[in-house]
This record gives structure tokens, C-alpha cells and sequence, in this order.
């Protein structure tokens, strides 16, 4: 059986990279408001000073407040301005990039995915609002136009400053944890199968040589072979599964996290028995670009966006990116030549990838998802300390990604036979 390692952003996290998207946006923040200069009088007792992002005015011109908010999380500023108690409330600050304000008024958004929805769900409300936009499921006027162009120009402007970001957290140096590598490498356990899919991926590999002697009749001793594979496999005292034949780590990420993991000693006798896909592209990279955008296909709305047939509603659309590189067809050449099982570290399974990641878990080809979810300490109103985890909350997004939920109770491992995704 072959192994599939679904790479997402806590894995980053799990190494301490800072790649949440509160890292991000307090990066940008101090960077962008260090190029807010002195407040200049225009007007009657208004100043105002700006940048390509946004403008901030103040009643008064307070240059003390705006040279200290240079060193400010986004946070630590908003809770300024907004305390009706300081001085400081006759701040305001008008967004040139709108969808920037949508992402700071969502500043406690939990991962990439959840910016990417929002994406989304900007353009719909651009196509379907007829109270904002007249008639704009009939037809599409110059105002349309003219609104899809200005979300998908912030848009493109936010995923240049991300990758400006990224690229600063790849070059930083990280240990490898033992512990993960342990995991990724593990024997395939029999609980993580339902029965049937141990007797599929038995009959796979009886398959495989019964094909080799498909030319003439086989002999006593070729099927003692054959029904030796079916008893090694099936006994009852048999706890695993064969090791995974091949390997591939598909890494939704834009860093290179997951490349220390590639070589295992005493593993593999060639490269060919482990892959890396960056399926959303790479930091840096002409042949891979990066890849930002939405990918429900499955969406009631996307296939009215469709009909539209108006190209720059698409622009962000995962699956024309895909089309632009070998990466999606290596991944469906990966699942179709064999049996495998799905591993999850630190990939949240949200809507935004729901079109490739229904293809994943609901092939025939498809045996187990195994989740590694993410386990952390918090305190009670007694001050003790009590355990929380997000298996429910990965296995709720998976559900989404299924239209079968037979198929979805029968391939995802119960928590009791997962662990949570070590950390540094």
C-alpha cells in the first residue's frame, strides 16, 4: 500500500515557524505603518498621513502617538484607537485595499484557508447582491466589471506581501522532530482499515501476480504463494499491513518544511520510492508559482459563477491554476497506480480545497485517513490546566469533503487509534 502525507500549515507550526496568519498581518502592520510619516494638516484641525494601503487622519496632530504605534501589533493598535477612554479614539483609518479591511475586521481568522473562503465569498456577493448591484444575475453591467477587477487587484496585492512574508520564515532553520518522522514511516496498523479495505488491498496484491503468469496456467506451488499473501495479511495475529511500498508528501504549504523528511536510512533503495508535490506552488518559483485562491467546485454557487462566462470571476480559481503545471496530474498518476492510506498533519480539510480533496478521500483507491491533530494546554476559571484538541473540528471539515458518508465513517480512523501531530 502506498502512503499519502496531506502537508498543512500546522506543520509549519509544529517546527515554531511563524506562519499563522496573526504572524502575517502584525508583520504587516509594523512594516506598513512604518511608512505612515508625520500627520500633515488638510484641513481645520484634521491631519492626515497615508501609504499604498490605507490613510489614517487624527483631529490633531499627535506625532508621539503615531511614532510609538510604529512598534504595535495590529492588535495592541486596534484596542488603542477603538478605547473610548484614551485620547487617542479620534484616530480613523480609510482602507485603500478593501479587502484588506475584510481581513482585519476578521483579524482572529484561525488559517489561510479561512482568508481564502473570504476571498470567495467577496466574489459571490459581488455576483448575487442584486440590492448592491442591479440585475447582476441577468447581467453583468460595467459595475460588475468594475468590482471583480478591484477585489481580484487586493486580492493579488495581500498574496504579494504573503509571499514577501513566507519567504522571510523559509530561510529560517528548524530542527527535525524524531518523533514525526517516526510516525510518517510507521507500518500500516490494521485498526486504521475496515475489513474490507484490508481484503481490497490483499486482492491488490494477489492481483499483481496473478497478472505476471496471466499467460499460461498457474502452478500448485504459484497459488500456495498467492493464498500465503491472502493468510500472512488476513491472520488474525497479524497486527500491520506490509510497509508502504511508495511515499508522497503532498504539501499544501509554500515552504520546505517537509524536505528533511524525504530520506529515511535503511529505507529506500532509490528516490523513486518517495515523491514531494507542492501542490500550491512553490516560494520563488517561475515553473511553480504559488497558488492562492478557492477550490469548491462542489459549491451550489460556483456553478452558477460558471455560467456567468466571465473569465475574471475565475481568476482565482484553484483548478485553472493546477492546469498550469505537472503537479495535479503526478498526484492522480500517485493515486491511481495503487492502494493507499492518507496521513493529516496539520492541513484543517476547510471548503477552500474541497474539490481536490474529495477526489483524494473518495477514491476507490483511497483505504484510510488517518488525522494527527493538533493538542494543546489551556486553563479553567480554577486556574488548572485541561487538555484541548481539534479532532473533532478536522473531522468535521473532512466530512465536507465527502458526498458519501459511508465511505466517509469507513475510511476515517476513530480517535482512539490516532495520535495528536508532535511539536517542537
Amino acid at each position: 500500500m502506498n502512503r499519502i502525507i496531506l502537508i498543512g500549515n500546522g506543520f509549519d507550526l509544529a517546527h515554531r515557524l511563524e506562519t499563522k496568519y496573526e504572524h502575517f498581518i502584525d508583520w504587516f502592520w509594523k512594516k506598513e505603518f512604518k511608512k505612515i510619516g508625520r500627520l500633515k494638516q488638510v484641513g481645520i484641525e484634521k491631519f492626515s498621513s497615508e501609504n499604498d494601503f490605507f490613510t489614517i487622519s487624527a483631529k490633531y496632530d499627535d506625532y508621539n502617538i503615531v511614532n510609538d504605534c510604529q512598534n504595535m501589533s495590529f492588535t495592541q493598535f486596534n484596542n488603542l484607537i477603538s478605547n473610548p477612554k484614551l485620547s487617542h479614539n479620534n484616530y480613523e483609518i480609510t482602507f485603500k485595499n478593501k479587502f484588506l479591511e475584510t481581513l482585519l475586521n476578521n483579524f482572529y481568522l484561525q488559517n489561510w484557508v479561512d482568508i481564502e473562503e473570504i476571498y470567495y465569498n467577496a466574489l459571490k456577493r459581488i455576483v448575487f447582491d442584486k440590492n448592491e448591484i442591479p440585475n447582476v444575475i441577468v447581467d453583468l453591467g460595467e459595475i460588475v466589471y468594475s468590482a471583480i477587477d478591484k477585489l481580484n487587484y487586493d486580492f493579488q496585492e495581500i498574496k504579494n506581501e504573503l509571499e514577501t512574508y513566507l519567504k522571510r520564515e523559509n530561510t529560517r532553520t528548524f530542527p527535525k522532530i524524531s518523533e514525526i518522522e517516526e510516525l510518517i514511516y510507521q507500518m500500516c496498523e490494521k485498526v486504521d482499515f475496515t475489513s474490507k479495505g484490508v481484503e481490497n488491498f490483499v486482492e491488490q496484491e494477489c492481483n499483481k501476480f496473478i497478472r505476471g503468469y496471466k499467460e499460461k496456467q498457474l502452478t500448485e506451488r504459484e497459488k500456495i504463494n498467492i493464498e500465503n499473501i491472502s493468510n500472512d495479511i488476513l491472520g488474525k495475529d497479524a497486527p500491520f499491513l506490509p510497509p508502504p511500498n511508495e511515499y508522497l508528501f503532498l504539501n499544501f504549504n509554500y515552504t520546505d518544511t517537509p524536505s528533511q523528511y524525504m530520506k529515511k536510512d535503511n529505507i529506500f533503495v532509490n528516490d523513486k520510492n518517495i515523491s514531494n508535490i507542492h501542490i500550491h506552488g512553490k516560494l520563488q518559483s517561475i515553473e511553480n508559482p504559488m497558488i492562492f485562491g478557492y477550490g469548491d467546485e462542489l459549491d451550489d454557487d460556483y456553478k452558477i459563477i460558471l455560467k456567468k462566462k466571465d473569465n475574471k470571476l475565475l481568476k482565482n480559481v484553484k483548478s485553472v491554476k493546477y492546469a498550469e503545471t505537472y503537479n495535479y496530474k503526478h498526484l492522480l498518476n500517485f493515486i491511481e497506480s495503487d492502494c493507499y492510506q492518507v496521513f493529516i498533519m496539520g492541513h484543517s480539510c476547510g471548503n477552500s480545497d474541497r474539490t481536490l480533496l474529495n477526489k483524494l478521500f473518495e477514491h476507490k483507491n483511497c483505504q484510510s485517513i488517518k488525522i494527527f491533530y493538533h493538542e494543546w494546554k489551556e486553563k479553567d476559571k480554577d486556574g488548572n490546566d485541561i487538555m484541548k484538541d481539534n479532532f473533532s473540528d478536522v473531522y468535521s471539515n473532512i466530512m465536507r469533503n465527502f458526498t458519501d458518508f459511508s465511505e466517509l465513517r469507513a475510511k476515517v480512523v476513530d480517535k482512539t487509534n490516532s495520535v495528536p501531530l508532535p511539536q517542537v
